[in-house]
């Protein structure tokens, strides 16, 4: 059974169907958790919470608005990004750790993995560098729109720009 069928699955309050969901999916969302946080203990309890909130909101999922990965993928971004501004931390990262590979153990999880970061790393290349930029920041690495601005030396309304133009279109080309 596929990610989309698992959430569908445990959007109708299956269980087994949920363990496996979290099995297949665990290693890569907590590397998502672990390159925004930069601890274990607060990566895990990102996915800890995100897990809870799937459970309960898994029957909202509309696949016509994104695949099931994604939308589990911006639920421990959203749940990660909440515990950064909750604690008020900033840890300023190096222009080459914006490139961290994907740890997860699974094999079939794993090439899934790579297959989507390869067809999103085709995608953030044909974007303009200042939006590619921006973009991996704040989504990879959880920096706020006022981090951002500081970061690349820009107006936070210039930094907002560069992200939305870069996310629409990643979504034009990811959807093609």
């Amino acid at each position: 059974m596929g990610i989309d069928e698992l959430l569908r699955a445990t959007g109708r309050g299956d269980a087994s169907a949920f363990r496996a969901l979290y099995q297949a999916t665990a290693a890569h969302l907590f590397s998502v958790a672990m390159r925004i946080l930069h601890r274990r203990d607060k990566a895990e309890e990102a996915l800890q919470d995100a897990f809870i909130n799937v459970w309960r909101r898994a029957a909202d999922w509309q696949p016509e608005r994104g695949s099931a990965r994604t939308w589990l993928t911006s639920i421990v971004h959203h749940r990660a990004i909440d515990l950064v501004r909750r604690e008020g931390r900033f840890q300023p990262l190096d222009d080459e750790h914006l490139e961290l590979p994907d740890p997860g153990p699974d094999a079939s999880a794993h090439v899934a993995a790579a297959e989507d970061r390869r067809r999103l790393e085709s995608c953030m290349a044909d974007l303009d560098p200042n939006a590619q930029r921006a973009t991996r920041l704040a989504y990879w690495h959880g920096l706020t729109h006022e981090q951002l601005a500081l970061r690349l030396n820009a107006p936070i309304g210039t930094t907002k720009s560069w992200i939305r133009r870069g996310l629409i279109r990643l979504r034009g080309c990811l959807e093609s």
